[in-house]
């Protein structure tokens, strides 16, 4: 019974010391500083060696942390995954974990787990230099993810599928305001005779313009109005779309051309 009440305390002792943070073991402290030191010297594979060395005293949610710093820092973010990971596990409150992890699956393309950890870090901290680092990253990733349905599409619409074409598009505008979803929305109800649909979605092609030409939606404004009877204002969106002289907006412009022709006789 003795050997056996002593056996049961050396392994909570055990425990209990393997527990403690960085704070509570110098041994540890002094091994984690210098792993940190030759971090930022570049001695990465010497970093490592301390910072396992710490760890053979107390699992401090630090140590798998920076042991993901330097596998990050060299590029070997499918290893760096699993130590992140590991922190957030024992200190589910310390943010850089959730970016870092994010950043990781960002630089192999996942953008869908890389999305998950940005949105996470935007709950955990409000440091302005992250947030913005997070929000630029997480414009990448719905830009990314949405892409597909936008290729899908266009691809439906040059096939004349317009519900399916219409449904891809929705699906982008799901991950961020695409002005070229919206654009493809304008074509699509206009070819399915839902002319009120058409203006408002090139209405908000010109709201959130980026990649289309200028022109482009008032195009698309224009045709609406004129297959509901509107001459005046289909025209003035024809000339709208003229106004555009970008090369970009050469075939619009010369679509407005002809349907203003049309108008005028």
């Amino acid at each position: 019974m003795r050997s056996i009440l002593s056996f049961v305390l050396m392994i909570v002792f055990a425990v209990g010391v393997f527990a403690q943070s960085l704070d509570d073991n110098n041994d540890a402290k002094k091994l984690y500083n210098e792993g940190i030191r030759l971090m930022k010297s570049g001695n990465y594979s010497g970093s490592i060696e301390k910072f396992d060395e710490a760890l053979k005293l107390v699992d401090d949610y630090r140590l798998h942390f920076y042991k993901g710093q330097v596998l990050r820092k060299q590029k070997k973010f499918e290893e760096a995954i699993p130590f992140y990971e590991t922190a957030i596990n024992k200190n589910p409150d310390y943010f850089p974990s959730y970016f870092y992890l994010g950043s990781s699956y960002f630089a192999l393309k996942n953008y869908e787990k890389a999305k998950e950890y940005f949105d996470i870090t935007l709950q955990k901290t409000k440091n302005k230099k992250i947030v913005k680092a997070v929000k630029k990253n997480l414009k990448v990733c719905d830009e990314k993810l949405a892409y597909p349905f936008l290729v899908k599409g266009n691809n439906e619409k040059s096939l004349g599928n317009y519900k399916a074409a219409i449904e891809n598009f929705n699906k982008v505008l799901e991950y961020y305001e695409s002005d070229g979803a919206y654009l493809g929305l304008a074509d699509s109800y206009l070819e399915l005779g839902e002319n009120e649909k058409a203006i408002e979605a090139a209405s908000k092609a010109i709201a959130h313009r980026r990649t289309i030409p200028k022109g482009s939606p008032y195009f698309f404004i224009g045709m609406a109005h004129e297959r509901m009877g509107n001459k005046e204002q289909a025209k003035q969106n024809f000339e709208q779309c003229l106004a555009d002289k970008s090369k970009a907006n050469k075939g619009f412009r010369k679509r407005a051309e002809y349907e203003l022709k049309q108008l005028n006789k």
